[in-house]
């Protein structure tokens, strides 16, 4: 496994991808009604900061915190969403919980994956030979409910072998900076988890009693789904640092000030 410890996130090995993160010089990421105009001019400036293709389409994740993973492919009339549903060992009233997907995976070589999100981990996936890329959004629901594993049917179903496959976790939050019991899902949801004979293991592995790993889990599982040790690649710095160059909903949250999110986005070149 590599750590990466670049002020900047990294990735090597990407062959004819392309791997990009928005920072908090590009301004907020995050489209909410009263931002829309400004979010979107955001954004747009970042693809054309990056050169990403004006004509490339983009799949843009949506964001649910579920265990369901989706693979796209292009067709005459659009596109079709093919949804391996996950299984969950946490029950919420999260919208959409059961529905979404949390994770986007395509082999059109003319389509870019798209995350905005803050604090989660974004698992950007690739493979070189079937062109294979995309992205999993993993947060503390996400690291319990096992998305990853959610990988192995999807893998399986399109002829890919976990071996071939690269995973970069790009920036997100540490576990040693993590207090879940400052959260109010950690409170909603703690007597679920403290049952649970699936997450004791999990648990004895990335919890502390306060700090969750969510990085930590999330490399177990990518090992566990077959990814080789060696094509897995972590960014080190955390979201939350005073001189981290991304938005932490986290350390916004815990100051009182409103979110924001940065992008990560994954494309042919």
């Amino acid at each position: 496994m590599r750590i990466d410890t670049s002020t900047f996130p990294n990735p090597v090995n990407l062959g004819p991808f392309s791997v990009a993160f928005s920072t908090k010089s590009d301004g907020n990421m995050w489209r909410e009604q009263a931002t829309r105009e400004q979010t979107q001019r955001n954004r747009e400036a970042f693809f054309r900061r990056i050169g990403l293709d004006h004509d490339l389409q983009v799949y843009r994740i949506r964001t649910a915190h579920s265990a369901n993973i989706e693979f796209i492919a292009g067709s005459a009339t659009g596109f079709i969403r093919d949804i391996e549903l996950g299984s969950y060992s946490i029950e919420t009233d999260f919208d959409f919980y059961k529905q979404a997907a949390d994770g986007t995976l395509t082999k059109d070589p003319k389509s870019g994956v798209l995350l905005i999100a803050g604090d989660c981990a974004p698992v950007v996936l690739w493979d070189q030979e079937t062109k294979l890329h995309g992205i999993l959004h993993i947060g503390l629901l996400g690291a319990l409910n096992g998305t990853v594993q959610t990988l192995r049917p999807l893998l399986h179903r399109y002829g890919i072998e976990p071996r071939q496959l690269h995973a970069y976790i790009g920036p997100s939050l540490a576990g040693e900076n993590y207090d879940v019991t400052k959260s109010g899902l950690w409170v909603a949801i703690e007597n679920q988890i403290k049952a649970s004979k699936v997450l004791r293991t999990v648990l004895d592995k990335h919890f502390d009693g306060s700090h969750f790993d969510v990085r930590g889990c999330t490399v177990a599982q990518l090992l566990a789904v077959g990814i080789e040790e060696s094509n897995i690649q972590v960014f080190s710095k955390c979201t939350t640092d005073s001189d981290s160059h991304f938005f932490s909903h986290y350390a916004a949250m815990q100051s009182g000030q409103n979110p924001e999110a940065f992008a990560s986005v994954i494309w042919v070149q």
